[in-house]
């Protein structure tokens, strides 16, 4: 593990006070600036999670490693459950799924300040990303109908779902595809109307919807095939 020294080989004033800005820096670059979700400098004794997307977030079959520094304990590896829960040490199974980890630790973080600690510090990170993040659906008038797997280290957007099928048959109607979507709340599901003939014709990216777990796609006929 590294560690920062700096001797002090002068008396001018000016180095006396230059050093403890710069074993600041170095003790930052060394131990990568990460920092627990109470805003404290990580020490060079806590755990370094594998490299880690800003913007990932957690899905069935995860890895994880959870660190309570004020346990003194080597960090615990868990799996995400297929329902997306996490059993928290000390805590017990917290709903994690679309959280990223700073989420996360500063949920377990909450629920041991609560019950055991006037204050904790909770180091999670991702040890292994599952290989897909679940699975989209396809039907209608596609050449290869049927279930498609959502890849963890892309955006599987709905043009792009349907280009992977094989494309549309000579008979779909490319203008009204439907996408259904569980909702996430007790509620009616959601339902998109895509054009995607325009998506792929004008290169109108920023249109194009991105798909998540359990999407059912449908590409209806054409009334008229002419």
């Amino acid at each position: 593990m590294y560690r920062s020294q700096i001797t002090e080989s002068s008396s001018r004033p000016w180095k006396a006070a230059l050093l403890p800005a710069l074993a600041f820096i170095a003790l930052a670059v060394l131990c990568g600036c990460r920092t627990t979700p109470s805003g404290k400098l990580a020490g060079p004794d806590a755990p370094t999670p594998a490299a880690e997307e800003p913007c990932a977030r957690l899905a069935a079959g995860d890895r994880v490693s959870v660190r309570i520094q004020q346990d003194k304990e080597e960090p615990k590896l868990l799996v995400v459950s297929d329902s997306g829960e996490l059993e928290a040490p000390h805590v017990g199974r917290l709903q994690v799924k679309n959280k990223s980890c700073v989420e996360v630790a500063q949920m377990i973080k909450e629920g041991l300040e609560k019950r055991f600690y006037h204050e904790a510090t909770v180091v999670v990170g991702i040890d292994q990303l599952n290989r897909t993040r679940g699975t989209v659906y396809l039907s209608g008038e596609v050449r290869v109908p049927g279930a498609q797997p959502l890849p963890s280290d892309e955006v599987l957007t709905l043009a792009r779902a349907i280009i992977r099928s094989g494309g549309f048959t000579d008979f779909a109607n490319q203008r009204k595809v439907k996408v259904t979507r569980a909702s996430t709340r007790a509620g009616p599901p959601q339902v998109f109307e895509v054009d995607v003939k325009r998506i792929l014709r004008q290169s109108e990216v920023d249109k194009d919807l991105k798909l998540e777990a359990g999407d059912l796609i449908y590409v209806p006929e054409r009334l008229l095939n002419f």
